[in-house]
């Protein structure tokens, strides 16, 4: 947890109060002192937070300097007169630990002080204004410095380029745009904490927006929105196809590959089930039919054929699936022989089907024997390949 504070011994207190409550313990609690006059440092001792001097003016150089402090995996930040709720820093943890390809997390505000009539609307217009223009001269979801964390490492690749020493920027506003060029930023609308709304009561509303207009002219051309975007675009683009092509060599991991022909293994058991059932069945039809009747008609025994064949074109396949998988090329070789096997079998038992159909109608004898039994071979043909398809897709 970092905090940059200047005379703010009042706010601080309440801040500070708030983060010993909360559910989840912060590993580190950094209060850097930006030249205060009052007791903000005392304040900060009092709750067991690290004591960090910044002689330098500004807000950019005292939070850099706790950043640069931070030992922990993730930074957080607050503001002297933000009010975490209790679970404020569980939250961040978790979304950290769901969403690895995201480097920073962001959320909003309430108004915990002013008039109450005024407290939600003036929030809403007031931080809904930042993150709107910020947002359309970012492409992507900007910073908000009383509630944020980001991942260190991400923090270490751009605390070099950062505008620290410049007192005259909106210092969360351009560490979004240093951090946005490469790394993630996520709005999380859960995110929410109490601020005051003194920003709209002692006119320092006009001295951030006059910041953050002057943040945009100093990254301008080369950041312009649709620059950014275009790159922003581009690098997410390489970045799906660098996941895809990981998780096709991860499919031809050993374990994963183990796996896999687990799970076809165990289809290819179901379907010589399927086979040998439809085998009996015919079996016990045929003698039926031989002890209290004619001969059985040939489509009694066609669907059982068809099944067979159907169910050698997968043991085919299996072949291909358990070849040893050197190389990515070859693996996708082997993976597509399979497929087409599969596929074959999957046509052969579709026209068999059809086929017994088609004689059961034509004959009187066991049509309705028939007509089910070639139902079924057409509807666990179906299943099983579908089966087949998705074991090779895992």
């Amino acid at each position: 947890m970092v905090i940059p504070v200047k005379d703010d011994a009042r706010f601080l207190e309440t801040c500070l109060r708030a983060l010993a409550g909360q559910t989840t313990a912060p590993f580190e609690v950094i209060v850097v002192d930006n030249g205060s006059t009052d007791d903000s440092a005392g304040v900060a001792q009092r709750h067991g937070a690290t004591v960090l001097r910044e002689d330098e003016p500004g807000i950019a150089a005292a939070a850099s300097r706790g950043y640069d402090h931070a030992s922990g995996d993730i930074i957080a930040r607050l503001d002297a007169d933000s009010v975490a709720p209790a679970g404020w820093i569980g939250l961040l943890m978790g979304a950290f630990q769901r969403h690895l390809e995201v480097d920073a997390f962001t959320g909003s505000a309430a108004f915990t002080d002013g008039p109450d009539a005024w407290r939600q609307t003036a929030a809403r217009i007031y931080l809904g204004a930042y993150f709107v223009s910020a947002s359309s001269a970012l492409s992507h979801p900007p910073l908000f410095g009383s509630n944020f964390a980001m991942r260190a490492p991400a923090w270490r690749a751009v605390r070099a380029e950062v505008h620290r020493s410049d007192v005259t920027i909106h210092d969360d506003f351009d560490l979004s745009f240093h951090l946005g060029r490469t790394h993630r930023i996520r709005y999380l609308s859960s995110l929410r904490l109490g601020i005051s709304m003194r920003p709209l009561l002692d006119g320092g509303g006009l001295v951030r927006m006059t910041r953050g207009f002057r943040t945009v002219v100093i990254h301008w051309p080369h950041d312009l929105p649709w620059l950014r975007l275009a790159r922003i675009l581009i690098r997410r683009q390489q970045g799906q196809q660098r996941k895809r092509q990981r998780q096709r060599r991860q499919r031809q991991a050993p374990s994963t590959a183990g796996g896999r022909r687990s799970r076809f293994r165990a289809v290819l058991v179901l379907d010589g089930l399927n086979v040998g059932l439809l085998a009996a069945s015919a079996a016990l039809t045929t003698a039926r039919e031989r002890t209290v009747g004619p001969r059985a008609p040939n489509h009694v025994t066609a669907v059982p054929a068809v099944a067979l064949v159907a169910w050698l074109f997968a043991v085919v396949a299996d072949r291909y699936v358990r070849a040893p998988a050197s190389d990515l090329e070859h693996a996708t070789r082997a993976d597509r022989r399979a497929r087409e096997m599969v596929w074959v079998g999957l046509v052969v038992n579709t026209a068999g089907s059809v086929v017994a159909a088609e004689r059961a109608g034509r004959r009187g004898s066991g049509r309705r024997v028939g007509f089910a039994r070639a139902l079924y071979l057409l509807a666990g043909g179906l299943v099983v390949s579908i089966a087949y398809l998705r074991a090779l897709d895992r």
